[in-house]
C-alpha cells in the first residue's frame, strides 16, 4: 500500500524579473558575467511548479521551462497567476492548447487570477484569430485577496501584494493539509493587512518554506513594488518573530534582476551566512 507523503515539494522553473539574466540589449557587468560564468547564473523568467500538479505563473518561457524540465502538463490541473505582467502572465501562448495547436488534448487547465490579468485572458480568448473551442481546455476563475480558496487538494489564501496596483498583484499562502509553502513574488515590504492574514493562516501550523522576491539583489532598502535582500531578511525576522515562520523554516530569495547587480555567484556566499537559499533555474526543495 502506498503512503501519503508528508513532504511538499517546489521547483523553481524561472527565477528572473522580466529581463532574465543576461537580459537581451544589456552590456552591464552582471550580464556579460552571467555569460562567462554560465550555470546557475543564468535565469530565465520567473514560474514555480508545486508538487508536480500547481503550477505559478504561465510566462513568455513557459515553453522552454516545459521542454528543459519535461513536467507532466496534464497532470497541472491549476495555475496560479500573480498578476498581469507578461513576464508573469502571457495567455497567448495558453492558446496552443486550443484545437487548432494541439493534438489529442484532453486536459483542461484552469488559470486563478486577479481581476487584470483574467481580463486579459479573456481578450485573448475571444479576440481576433483566437481558436475554437479553447473554453474546453482553458477555464479561468477570478478570485480576490483575503480570501480561501479550494484548489484542487490544496487550501491557497490570497494576499495583496505591494506592485503596481493596476495588475491586480496578488501572492500565495498554499497548503496541502501537512505542509504550508508562501510564494511572495512580486511585492514589496508587506501590507498590515497581509501580515496580519498570514499570522490567522499559521495558527494552524507555521510555514515550512518562505520564497520572496528579491529583485534588488544586494542593494538596499527596496520596499515598494520590489524587495533587497536586506529587506527580505527584515521580513524573515519579522515572520519569526510573530509567530509564523520558525527555525525550521526554509527561506528562499527568487525573481532577479540584472539591476538589483548581483548574479548567483555573488549572492550565494552572502546568504550561505544568513541560512537563505538563492533560487536558481532548475532548484528543487523538498520539505
Amino acid at each position: 500500500m502506498n503512503k501519503r507523503t508528508n513532504h511538499m515539494k517546489i521547483k523553481y522553473l524561472g527565477t528572473a524579473a522580466f529581463e532574465g539574466i543576461p537580459a537581451m540589449f544589456c552590456n552591464c557587468e552582471v550580464c556579460k558575467n552571467a555569460f562567462k560564468l554560465g550555470g546557475k547564473n543564468i535565469r530565465t523568467r520567473s514560474s514555480a511548479l508545486v508538487n508536480d500538479d500547481l503550477l505559478i505563473d504561465f510566462n513568455p518561457d513557459t515553453e522552454i521551462h516545459y521542454q528543459t524540465y519535461r513536467f507532466d502538463m496534464d497532470k497541472i490541473d491549476n495555475c496560479l497567476i500573480t498578476h498581469d505582467h507578461n513576464d508573469h502572465f502571457y495567455p497567448e501562448d495558453a492558446l496552443m492548447a486550443g484545437n487548432d495547436y494541439a493534438k489529442q488534448n484532453k486536459h483542461k487547465m484552469t488559470y486563478w487570477a486577479g481581476r487584470a490579468a483574467i481580463r486579459h485572458a479573456v481578450i485573448v480568448e475571444y479576440g481576433d484569430g483566437g481558436p475554437q473551442n479553447f473554453e474546453n481546455v482553458i477555464g479561468l476563475k477570478e478570485i480576490e485577496a483575503y480570501k480561501t480558496y479550494k484548489i484542487g487538494k490544496y487550501d491557497v489564501l490570497v494576499l495583496k501584494a505591494n506592485h503596481q496596483a493596476e495588475t491586480t498583484p496578488l501572492f500565495y499562502a498554499i497548503s496541502d493539509g501537512k505542509k504550508k509553502l508562501l510564494y511572495a513574488h512580486d511585492s514589496g515590504y508587506f501590507f498590515e493587512e497581509t501580515w496580519q492574514a498570514l499570522k490567522e493562516f499559521a495558527k494552524t501550523g507555521k510555514f515550512d518554506l518562505v520564497s520572496c522576491d528579491c529583485t534588488g539583489a544586494l542593494q538596499k532598502n527596496w520596499r515598494d513594488h520590489h524587495l533587497s535582500y536586506d529587506v527580505d531578511l527584515e521580513i524573515f525576522g519579522r515572520m519569526k518573530k510573530e509567530g509564523i515562520a520558525d527555525e525550521n523554516t526554509k527561506f528562499v530569495v527568487n525573481h532577479f534582476s540584472h539591476n538589483g547587480g548581483a548574479n548567483y555567484d555573488d549572492l550565494k556566499p552572502v546568504a550561505d551566512k544568513d541560512g537563505v537559499i538563492v533560487s536558481y533555474d532548475g532548484l528543487e526543495i523538498e520539505f
